[in-house]
């Protein structure tokens, strides 16, 4: 009994484990589950070049990543108006990426470096700049 107890954890935990750069290691929910959420900016990093600051350019940013695949981005632009962004998003690359595709048709692929449930990290481009965003649920 205690044999089949063993394996049975042992495949959970396998069938959990990351595939993520900065983990977790292991986690028993789903990704679809732990992108899922309201996320907001912890840290904003320039990865390449010279660009203005993340949070100068995109203020009070937040991310809904909604389990409908759906999405709506909030933030103020350097002007102050508020702006919003529908669209729908997907798993692509085996759940190492995931795209987020505007109404307007625009695109951007976002890497994950990070996925648990309180942390997401993401690393894409932008207007030719490389960035990446650690953020944090609402």
């Amino acid at each position: 009994m205690k044999t089949i107890l063993s394996v049975a954890i042992g495949i959970l935990l396998l069938a959990g484990c990351t595939k993520y750069e900065n983990g977790p290691e292991y986690s028993l929910i789903t990704s679809k589950e732990r992108l899922t959420n309201n996320w907001m900016i912890n840290e904003a990093i320039h990865v390449n070049g010279e660009a203005p600051s993340f949070l100068d350019t995109y203020r009070d940013y937040q991310f809904n990543i909604g389990d409908d695949e759906k999405y709506t981005q909030f933030y103020r632009n350097s002007d102050e108006q508020h702006i919003i962004k529908k669209g729908v998003w997907k798993f692509t690359n085996d759940k190492l990426h995931f795209v987020a595709t505007a109404d307007d048709g625009s695109e951007i692929d976002y890497q994950i470096l990070r996925l648990a449930g309180n942390e997401l990290w993401v690393r894409f481009t932008d207007s030719g700049n490389e960035w990446e965003l650690h953020l944090h649920p609402k």
